[in-house]
């Protein structure tokens, strides 16, 4: 447990000679709860900020101004269960993927931001596993290519009293990019305020399974929402 402590400067470690660098912060391949605490201004390969390998818990914590060459500026998670509870992950790059958070395992936002990061896919969030928000905010990030808020692959990603708005995408998907096989629920939420670059879901562009519940899409720009169950 690391508690009001902030980590900034790190570089990250190459554990197999591989030449590429993890977890600029934090590298965590055990159980890591980060109470209070800011993980700001590290650089690696993978996982500017952090990189967890294990089970990582985030509360009242901000991962900001990290930088990833490739994979997960902010978080990158590799598989063990990840929570963001009242967090921020802001202002971060990847230059590839998840440029706030690259998520391959069950990942849980509640009462948390992620804004302004910046990646090629996945400019708030890149995931291709359980993806699950509620009461949270995906804003203000930018992806060159598809997913500017948030980029799906193939995973479950369940929206809940959230709000994805304002991010930008350089092709497909402003807010939200579902791809093959992926599941989309939004409940009680909104995606708003969007761009995509290219002609089609500025709020959403989904190929794979898409169910909306009271939710608001508007405002974004080209039109709103592209994909089977998208609503008229």
């Amino acid at each position: 447990e690391i508690a009001q402590v902030t980590i900034t400067g790190g570089s990250g470690i190459d554990y197999d000679g591989s030449g590429y660098y993890l977890g600029g912060g934090i590298s965590n391949r055990g159980t890591l709860t980060l109470i209070d605490s800011t993980v700001s201004g590290n650089t690696a390969d993978l996982g500017g900020g952090i990189s967890s390998h294990g089970v990582l818990m985030l509360t009242g914590s901000t991962v900001s101004d990290n930088t990833a060459g490739y994979l997960g500026g902010g978080i990158s998670n590799w598989g063990a269960t990840l929570t963001l509870t009242d967090s921020t992950v802001s202002d971060n790059s990847a230059g590839y993927l998840g440029g706030g958070i690259l998520n391959f395992g069950p990942l849980m936002l509640t009462g948390s931001t992620v804004s302004g990061n910046t990646a090629g896919y996945g400019g708030g969030i890149f995931s291709h596993d359980v993806l699950t928000l509620a009461a949270s905010t995906v804003s203000d990030n930018t992806a060159t290519l598809d997913g500017g808020g948030i980029y799906t692959f193939a995973g479950t990603l369940t929206l809940t009293d959230s709000a994805v708005s304002r991010n930008t995408a350089g092709v497909f998907g402003g807010g939200i990019f579902n791809l093959e096989r992926g599941t989309l629920t939004l409940t009680d939420s909104s995606v708003s305020r969007n761009t995509a670059d290219w002609s089609l879901g500025g709020g959403i562009f989904s190929i794979g399974s898409l169910s909306v519940v009271n939710t608001t899409i508007c405002g974004n720009s080209p039109p709103q929402c592209f994909g089977p169950g998208c609503p008229t």
